[in-house]
């Protein structure tokens, strides 16, 4: 029995039912993304307050590492990817790469937006910019990127 076993079951919702493995997969990812996050944040606070690095050459930094902590996590947990298959794990690293290049791009606009903009600081706007994109990831993450 794992520890969230009390909540993963099917649910009902508008109608629609959503069956048991969809719900402990996106539990699963929840917990990679926030894992993830904290990483990220962390990192992220260390970089501008330890070493006093700028805001853009800190995401340069951290951002590799938070990417590569959730695309293994994600692919060896939470979507449940087959160990030692070189020719797919390449090619949903290609596609995880591709998705990495196109948050990267939508994140820089909307850290411009909320900083420069809206004059948030800095590590309001760091956590609206990783949290917006968990909606859209998890189903190209599901249906794209590891997809059986």
């Amino acid at each position: 029995m794992k520890i969230y076993d009390w909540f993963i079951r099917d649910y009902e919702i508008f109608g629609r039912k959503i069956k048991k493995d969809f719900v402990e997969q996106l539990f699963k990812y929840v917990v990679v993304g926030t894992s993830g996050f904290l990483l990220n944040y962390g990192l992220y606070w260390i970089c501008l307050n330890v070493f006093k690095m700028k805001h853009e050459i800190s995401g340069y930094i951290i951002t590799p590492i938070g990417l590569y902590f959730i695309f293994i996590m994600n692919k060896i947990w939470s979507f449940k990817g087959k160990e030692g298959d070189k020719k797919n794990s390449t090619k949903q690293m290609i596609r995880y790469l591709i998705l990495v290049v196109a948050n990267s791009l939508i994140n820089t606009v909307m850290m411009n937006f909320f900083y420069e903009s809206l004059n948030l600081s800095l590590l309001i706007a760091r956590a609206i910019c990783t949290a917006i994109p968990v909606v859209w990831n998890f189903f190209l993450y599901k249906y794209w990127i590891y997809k059986e």
